[in-house]
């Protein structure tokens, strides 16, 4: 099995492992990580002899999560003072506000305590 710089697949037993490899960043998603885990799960898919797949990360986390400073660069100059292309949608000054109601006890109707 194939590896990339940032997905490492071992397959052992049935069993593969999928480990994500940028350590340095917590393993942090950017671009090239979605797109070796999509090209690991191709990959692993056409597998009949495969019984199970493990994800985990190597150093010390499994995945920091969203690279969103990698994400911001994609998106140029812009981007990054809120003013490139998706910025509307992810500004809260756009977004309608939110009102949460909580109800009342069983047979009392709603209440006008907000949390």
């Amino acid at each position: 099995m194939s590896d990339s710089d940032r997905v490492r697949i071992e397959i052992e037993g049935g069993v593969a492992d999928v480990r994500l490899n940028r350590p340095e960043k917590l393993n942090a998603l950017d671009l090239a990580m979605f797109e070796a885990l999509v090209d690991a799960a191709r990959a692993l898919g056409g597998d009949p002899a495969l019984r199970a797949v493990v994800l985990s990360g190597e150093g010390r986390a499994f995945c920091a999560g969203l690279d969103f400073a990698s994400f911001q660069a994609m998106g140029g100059p812009d981007a990054a003072r809120g003013r490139g292309p998706g910025a509307a949608a992810s500004s809260s000054a756009t977004a309608p506000p939110r009102r949460t109601w909580r109800s009342g006890p069983p047979g009392r109707g709603p209440s006008s305590r907000c949390p």
